[in-house]
């Protein structure tokens, strides 16, 4: 279906681009869209955008609801943007905040008033982009370590 053929082409973004990440680990592509599968009833395809240049995926973004709030019953009015990844030979020219924008843009159309931009590390190229939305943070997270 086509959810599957989208993750197959975010898989390969994915892998290129976030290899080199700080506590990457590698997972096969069926790990990958197992992964994702069971969000389908609750993804809006709008929501997820893939660049491609010459026929060839070269960046996404992956959006979704915030199903928090429908579990808290409240009204869905925020969008998370938990992805947004250019593969590395393309990462020049402002794609990544060109899929933001975009997908802030048909966000907005579908009603939804708000964004989150879901865990960046602190010195990700994203946090850029994000500061160009004049967004804050909003919750920080940790990672703890000890010496066995």
């Amino acid at each position: 279906d086509d959810l599957d053929a989208d993750l197959h082409r975010i898989y390969s973004i994915s892998t290129a681009a976030f290899s080199h990440n700080f506590l990457y680990t590698p997972i096969e592509e069926a790990e990958f869209v197992a992964m994702y599968r069971p969000l389908q009833p609750y993804l809006q395809p709008e929501l997820i955008l893939i660049a491609e240049q010459a026929g060839q995926p070269i960046g996404f973004i992956f959006a979704l609801p915030d199903l928090e709030q429908a579990r808290r019953g409240q009204p869905i009015d925020t969008v998370i943007i938990k992805t947004v990844a250019v593969c590395p030979n393309h990462q020049i020219g402002g794609l990544g905040s060109l899929l933001v924008g975009r997908c802030q843009e048909i966000a907005y159309s579908l009603g939804y008033s708000r964004a989150i931009h879901a865990l960046m590390h602190e010195s990700n190229d994203s946090r850029n982009i994000s500061r160009r939305y004049h967004s804050t943070v909003i919750r920080r997270y940790a990672l703890f370590g000890k010496i066995l």
